[in-house]
């Protein structure tokens, strides 16, 4: 948590609640727009969407743990289930589209015209 600025995160492009599962959480379709900062901690390898990854989706693009805490911000942890797609345009362009169970329910109606934005 304390190198989320530096973490893979993507601007979300499209968000779907799909039909709830058994266990009584919410199951959420989600593209995102090409991965910036692609590279998960300091290593070579280039970060790709795979299931059971954990993310922070949120109405902003956190630096900080502390940015979690301010006051008017929606944000909730996300668990990858299952990638549907991942777009390769060349090296430094990669689109997601997976589905995830969301830690807490997500309004997505409420959400207007915010930006949401996906971190790995």
């Amino acid at each position: 948590m304390e190198v989320l600025s530096t973490s893979p995160y993507a601007k979300v492009v499209s968000l779907e609640r799909l039909k709830s599962p058994s266990f009584g959480r919410s199951l959420y379709e989600v593209k995102t727009d090409n991965w910036k900062n692609r590279s998960p901690g300091h290593g070579k390898e280039l970060y790709k969407t795979s299931p059971s990854d954990l993310f922070i989706l949120a109405d902003f693009k956190p630096e900080t743990v502390n940015d979690l805490q301010r006051d008017g911000s929606i944000w909730s942890f996300a668990l990858s289930a299952q990638v549907l797609n991942e777009e390769n345009d060349n090296v430094t362009k990669l689109k997601s589209n997976f589905k995830f169970i969301a830690s807490k329910d997500i309004d997505i109606d409420g959400m207007g015209q915010k930006s949401l934005f996906i971190i790995f």
